[in-house]
């Protein structure tokens, strides 16, 4: 996915002219300005700056002015020269170019376009080996770029117009995250490298976590995070996330090596009761929800440590702007009337999960319900003291 930071839009010069001397007729339109212009060079500029010439003829002597500091201008004989520095915004600027001679002036424009920064990096980026590898994403760019990284296991540099990001071996059992800055004046951007093998996300139970969205803080019996437990099973296109207490199963699952992250599919998981239940996201904010089968939730998976001791494998719902009707930023286990999810067969919402993670866990008999009762008590406790 190409990102752009700044969207350039071209524009063109303008020069105008005006006299404020006095006419030796009583015709205020016969008089002839002191200053002509020969020849002028285009004035509109990249964010690199450069220079530009106004030929001038003129009856007496010239100066010149600038309104931004950015443009300087000088007078050298018959010329004026304009020199325009870097533009480090990424937004458009203008500047305005006085030429006088006595009372007579001639205006002009000095449009310069704003920083340009275009990346063919995607916001995370999964290598799917333990072993040593190298990866490079072109780079548009109008300033110099620098790269760095946050951990000792990344080198990056830019080189060429690309970003070059290179992993050493992971020994460590795990997926393991850092992070890839580049810079440029008072620009940033960064990309998530996570490096591991599928296989380290699979065959383990989780915690789906969330805040409760039916919290009552006035009871004191009420949990503010909703905690439900999953499996994940398979790789590739042949992962199922199950529910194993309800024994329900997404419809679609999909480990995907390009940013080591978990893929589920919305829709129908199981039964509830005499209902259909479906698995749905949502836009807390704008307070929509979608069961189209077509969209997905992404669980970007790396790898936690926590306070208390525990570590495991951790994802966060991340929205990938799939979805033309929201921002993907919750999800809900919620119940149909009929096999076809639908407005006309919507129920109501068994259960809503506010900024929703998958978190391991860890307990040698997880699948049972003394273990996960204990989970659930163990995630409950950290969760309060995180707050």
């Amino acid at each position: 996915m190409k990102k752009i930071l700044s969207f350039i839009v071209l524009l063109a010069g303008v020069a105008g002219f005006t006299s404020c001397s006095e006419d030796s007729t009583s015709n205020p339109y016969a008089h002839e300005s002191s200053i002509k212009i020969i020849k002028a060079d285009d004035l509109s500029f990249t964010s690199g700056g450069g220079a530009g010439n106004i030929v001038f003829q003129a009856n007496g002597d010239v100066t010149v002015s600038s309104s931004k500091d950015w443009a300087t201008a000088i007078v050298d004989a018959d010329t004026v020269k304009i020199s325009v520095s870097d533009n480090v915004d990424k937004s458009d600027r203008t500047a305005l170019i006085t030429i006088s001679c006595g009372e007579d002036k001639v205006y002009y424009n000095v449009l310069q376009l704003g920083f340009v920064f275009r990346s063919a990096a995607p916001a995370s980026v999964g290598i799917n080996t333990n072993n040593p590898k190298q990866v490079r994403y072109h780079v548009g760019h109008s300033s110099d770029i620098t790269a760095s990284t946050d951990v000792d296991w990344i080198t990056t540099d830019f080189r060429n117009d690309s970003i070059v990001i290179e992993v050493t071996k992971n020994d460590t059992k795990h997926i393991r995250q850092g992070m890839v800055y580049m810079e440029s004046a008072t620009f940033k951007d960064s990309i998530v490298v996570r490096q591991g093998l599928s296989s380290y996300i699979s065959n383990k139970y989780y915690l789906l976590v969330g805040e409760n969205a039916f919290y009552d803080p006035t009871d004191p019996n009420d949990e503010k995070y909703s905690v439900v437990l999953a499996h994940l099973t398979g790789t590739g296109t042949k992962t199922k996330l199950e529910f194993p207490d309800f024994g329900w199963t997404a419809a679609g699952a999909e480990l995907v090596g390009s940013d080591l992250s978990l893929s589920v599919q919305l829709g129908q998981i199981g039964t509830y009761s005499s209902y259909t239940v479906g698995l749905c996201g949502w836009d807390i904010d704008k307070e929509v929800l979608t069961w189209d089968s077509e969209q997905k939730l992404s669980f970007p998976m790396g790898y936690m440590e926590y306070e208390d001791g525990t570590s495991g494998n951790f994802g966060r719902l991340t929205d990938k702007g799939a979805w033309s009707g929201g921002k993907f930023n919750g999800l809900s286990i919620t119940a149909f009337t009929a096999t076809t999810l639908s407005e006309e067969t919507y129920a109501g919402n068994l259960m809503i999960l506010i900024d929703p993670w998958l978190e391991e866990c860890e307990e040698p008999a997880a699948g049972s319900r003394v273990a996960f009762e204990q989970a659930k008590r163990n995630i409950q406790a950290r969760l309060r003291l995180r707050r």
